[in-house]
């Protein structure tokens, strides 16, 4: 409620604006401040899992500004990560399924339950939300979340920021696939 209070007082704080922009860049992650960590993979925020970067000892902004992105992304992502969120990707005889806060991938063979991160949900989402490109392609995407005014079937193509995120996701499916069948 005091964050609430000290915007409405203050106008949008410039950290705000920031982390909202960010967002519909595509993009979400927290901010910390402290040493930045040594291990390839940044760390998680428990009660979300979405990734946090640090600033390091000097931080852009103040502690405030940190707790306000922060808030701020919180927020945001709490209107997509939704139940009624849902997105199937098409990338030939493979499939990913996600509704119901679970991923799926599926091929001729069989069909595994896979990991996605906050992060890679909303590349693919965003996509399906601002891709005006009508070009055909190898992986179709049909998406869905709250924030969208209806259902988008867009298709990826090799320079899309959400190709690498698919790839990720196809390559983990595979990867799943084969060590569960040892």
């Amino acid at each position: 409620m005091w964050l609430t209070i000290l915007i409405l007082t203050a106008g949008v704080p410039h950290a705000v604006s920031d982390a909202v922009a960010t967002f519909d860049q595509g993009y979400l992650f927290f901010r910390d401040i402290g040493m930045e960590s040594e291990d390839p993979d940044a760390p998680r925020d428990r009660a979300t899992g979405i990734e946090i970067f640090t600033d390091g000892c000097e931080p852009i902004g103040t502690d405030m500004d940190i707790t306000l992105w922060n808030f701020t992304m919180q927020k945001l992502w709490a209107r997509v990560n939704r139940a009624e969120t849902s997105f199937t990707v098409t990338a030939g005889d493979e499939f990913l399924h996600y509704e119901n806060f679970l991923l799926f991938y599926e091929d001729r063979d069989e069909k595994i339950g896979i990991v996605i991160y906050p992060e890679e949900l909303w590349s693919i989402l965003h996509h399906a939300k601002t891709c005006s490109i009508t070009a055909l392609g190898q992986i179709r995407v049909e998406a869905f979340y709250p924030g969208m005014a209806a259902p988008a079937t867009v298709f990826i193509t090799s320079d899309d920021p959400a190709m690498r995120t698919v790839q990720t996701l196809l390559r983990r499916g595979r990867d799943n696939t084969i060590s569960s069948e040892n």
